[in-house]
């Protein structure tokens, strides 16, 4: 996903649904640490000699201090876990079930405070603005773990804004450039660091939570609709809704989730009846889909802006999460996350968002609306965004893959063909070296040889 114009992998967990535990095997790679204790995620994160595969600095497992510091790494800090299963950054007590040592620190209670700490643990001035690949770990106030590797390089105070994005007051950063190592998604062999964060999934990982699908509007709702295209077409919003609102049910299901669709039918439901509905099925998330207009004519308004309800502070973290994952995905404008006192957010007893997916009547944003990629892309980040939310790993649809019509396999290898007319042509060259044969070309007869 993109974070700030970064390419970043993000994993979310919660502590206290999943067994989260810092892993010791010196001279060991990450993935082996993870494969070895039965982990689902692993990350790099100790600074490590990676000649011997030994940390350097504080690590803490099982309540035992298996590395200790050595002088430079005494003033650093370290992600621990307290005795109560909520996760610290500080200096762990002795009392922490494990610690994990980074530095600098990038965030404390919502500030940046990377200079600060690199004065303190004698990092010195270049690695505070040198760009580099690089790990980190944050807590969001809900108390969830964020894991992040970046993708691209990016400085110091870059990964703070990041974290700061995913909605972590608190942040520390870890050994990053070549030892940068989130597992399973890097499949490479990767350092030797003898130590790693590792999470173990427990049960369903969308844990039974349920949430509530709107389709704003009806079918046939008075006015919600595009203006006319050239060929005299309309789309109307609810065809855009409640496209969006299946295909995000099939996501969240795939996850774990149970879901409610608020308003099955193609008839405009009342407002009423949709929340009275979340409300008696106790409901842990509300969302209502939608696509956005600025008069009845085409303009320039556009892009993507996301609500809540002004005094719900639950309701502004989802918006905040569900916002930045539309964004990254889709790439339309940002028009912001926004308060509003909508019935759909006002009388709901859960966290309640309304996603605004782009202009009706803009006709680049209409024609988005239309294709069926777009809708699909919405669903998606939608449905990445409320696992984030929730501290659970979006699960990937499992598909095959599929041919193009007319493809010709030789060998187990598909070749370049073309379809003409219903008669399919293969490149000579492509089956001859399929084969293992040898081309040749005779200019005075122009005839193809296949030995």
């Amino acid at each position: 996903m993109q974070i700030n114009g970064f390419n970043v992998r993000v994993a979310t967990v919660d502590p206290r649904q999943d067994e989260v535990y810092a892993a010791y095997q010196p001279g060991a790679r990450v993935r082996d640490i993870a494969k070895a204790t039965g982990a689902d995620l692993a990350l790099n994160f100790n600074f490590a000699d990676i000649k011997t595969g030994a940390p350097i600095g504080r690590l803490v497992v099982d309540g035992k201090t298996v590395v200790s510091d050595i002088p430079k790494t005494l003033p650093r800090e370290e992600l621990y876990m307290r005795t109560d299963g909520s996760l610290q950054i500080g200096k762990a007590p002795r009392t922490a079930r494990w610690a994990v040592q980074g530095s600098p620190v990038l965030r404390r209670a919502g500030k940046n405070v990377i200079r600060d700490t690199i004065e303190r643990d004698q990092l010195g001035e270049d690695i505070w603005q040198r760009k580099a690949i690089r790990t980190a770990v944050g807590i969001t106030e809900a108390g969830h773990l964020v894991m992040v590797t970046t993708v691209d390089a990016v400085s110091l105070d870059d990964l703070g804004k990041i974290m700061d994005e995913l909605g972590c007051p608190d942040a520390l950063n870890g050994d990053g450039g070549g030892s940068t190592y989130l597992w399973p998604e890097d499949q490479g062999a990767g350092r030797l660091l003898g130590s790693a964060i590792c999470v173990k999934k427990k049960g369903d990982i969308g844990m039974g939570k349920l949430v509530a699908i709107c389709d704003g509007h009806g079918m046939e709702t008075p006015g919600k609709r595009t203006p006319a295209f050239a060929d005299g077409a309309v789309m109307k919003e609810n065809e855009f809704n409640r496209a969006v609102a299946a295909k995000l049910d099939a996501h969240l299901k795939r996850c774990g989730f149970r879901t409610l669709l608020v308003a099955p039918a193609d008839a405009d439901t009342p407002l009423q009846a949709r929340t009275d509905a979340a409300n008696k099925a106790k409901a842990d998330l509300y969302i209502s889909i939608h696509a956005n207009a600025a008069g009845e004519a085409w303009g320039s308004a556009r892009g993507i802006e996301t609500f809540h309800y002004p005094t719900s502070a639950a309701s502004k973290r989802v918006a905040e999460v569900l916002h930045r994952h539309l964004i990254a995905g889709t790439q339309l404008p940002n028009r912001g996350v926004k308060t509003a006192d909508y019935h759909v957010l006002r009388e709901t007893n859960m966290p309640a968002v309304l996603v605004e997916a782009g202009f009706m009547t803009n006709q680049d944003d209409a024609r988005l609306l239309l294709s069926e990629s777009y809708r699909n892309e919405c669903a998606e980040e939608l449905a990445r965004g409320i696992c984030e939310y929730f501290g659970v790993a979006f699960k990937r649809e499992e598909t095959k893959p599929s041919l193009p019509s007319g493809s010709v396999i030789a060998r187990g290898k598909i070749v370049e063909s073309k379809q003409i007319d219903g008669v399919t042509y293969v490149a000579a060259r492509a089956i001859s070296e399929a084969f293992g044969a040898t081309l040749s070309w005779d200019a005075k007869t122009n005839i193809v040889n296949i030995d």
